[in-house]
């Protein structure tokens, strides 16, 4: 999995690199610059806090292995039982990311601003399932053009003006990522389709979810070998037709060994779109080197210079992108409850 944060052989992003002001650059319109406030906001809140609410899972049920957590009115079933909860909670956070994946892989793909996919008053609006769906058809199939596509880097390195040998390492560090990305994609796909029905499930349809199942389950060799497991009805009989979940202390591992890569994915992806966005670009050089181990040391000299170089031909223009010209349409009829806000604490205030 792609969780080294040391594998950044360079920066090149609005944060270090030199911002120039250019009042005769041309325009972009207001598609792209509403595209762009979403990817920003993607990248800088959405995802962190996501990766927030999943450590916070985590968290909790390490603390209560230790009995750090203030269960007191719990037997050791009770604890099973929260452990099993959380558990669910963490694989929603992660099916989240992977719907984020999917959404603007989709995006990024077929070229299409991210929000048209979900936009409501779309009568072609894409159906997450179905996307999910397609998602694990095809991702097999997926072309090195494909992957180029989706994680922003630049098309042909013949067009760039660099010397040969630092085309080649360009070739070299993109060829070396797809590999590898490939290879992540497939372990999400397998991910994607044990868990979206239990995601599923557990949002809606009163949750039909058992924590620490037992009874007939517990007699099969495979699921014994683990602590727990949670049951979700998936069937027309809700005792039988089900999902077995189960859970160990290897399993949390694995959820946070997958975890860390979908967001390494979704970082590097939104990150590169955006600086395709600021540097005017169809693809950009990739910051992050996937097996960084097979750069010799002058290698990694040569791809951080050449980093620098190509960032110093295309500087980050941002002055138009700051301008977004909307206008916001509230409609209170959306808000009912928050209307009657005043009327309902008034009530509840006087019940007591």
């Amino acid at each position: 999995m792609i969780t080294n944060e040391k594998n950044t052989v360079s920066v090149c992003n609005t944060e270090k690199e030199e911002i120039i002001i250019n009042p005769n650059i041309t325009k972009r319109d207001d598609k792209i610059k509403k595209d762009y406030v979403l990817l920003r906001n993607y990248d800088e809140n959405i995802r962190p806090m996501r990766g927030m609410q999943l450590k916070s899972a985590m968290i909790s049920i390490n603390r209560i292995e230790k009995n750090e957590l203030s269960l007191a009115t719990f037997t050791d079933i009770g604890k099973v039982n929260a452990k099993s909860m959380f558990q669910a909670n963490i694989i929603s956070g992660i099916m989240m990311y992977i719907e984020d994946l999917v959404i603007l892989s989709e995006s990024f793909k077929s070229e299409i601003p991210y929000y048209k996919l979900l936009d409501p008053s779309d009568k072609n609006q894409h159906d997450v399932e179905i996307m999910i769906t397609e998602f694990c058809k095809d991702v097999n199939t997926f072309s090195n053009e494909e992957f180029r596509k989706i994680f922003g880097y630049i098309k042909d390195s013949n067009l760039l003006d660099l010397e040969d040998e630092e085309k080649n390492l360009v070739e070299q560090v993109i060829h070396e990522n797809i590999v590898e990305l490939k290879r992540v994609f497939i372990q999400i796909k397998k991910f994607a389709k044990t868990h979206y029905s239990v995601f599923k499930r557990f949002k809606h349809a009163g949750a039909p979810l058992i924590p620490s199942a037992v009874g007939t389950i517990s007699k099969d060799a495979f699921i014994s070998e683990f602590e727990s497991c949670i049951t979700i009805s998936d069937g027309k009989d809700p005792l039988e037709d089900i999902i077995v979940i189960p859970l160990s202390k290897d399993v949390l591992k694995a959820y946070s060994i997958i975890s860390e890569a979908i967001q390494m994915c979704l970082k590097d992806m939104v990150k590169n779109h955006i600086n395709c966005i600021e540097q005017m670009l169809t693809g950009v050089l990739p910051v992050r080197h996937y097996s960084l181990e097979t750069f010799s040391a002058k290698d990694e000299d040569m791809y951080q210079k050449t980093i620098k170089k190509f960032c110093g031909k295309h500087p980050h223009y941002i002055d138009d992108l700051k301008k977004i010209s909307h206008q916001p349409k509230i409609e209170k009829e959306k808000l009912q409850w928050y209307i009657d806000l005043p009327d309902f604490l008034k009530e509840c205030s006087e019940r007591k």
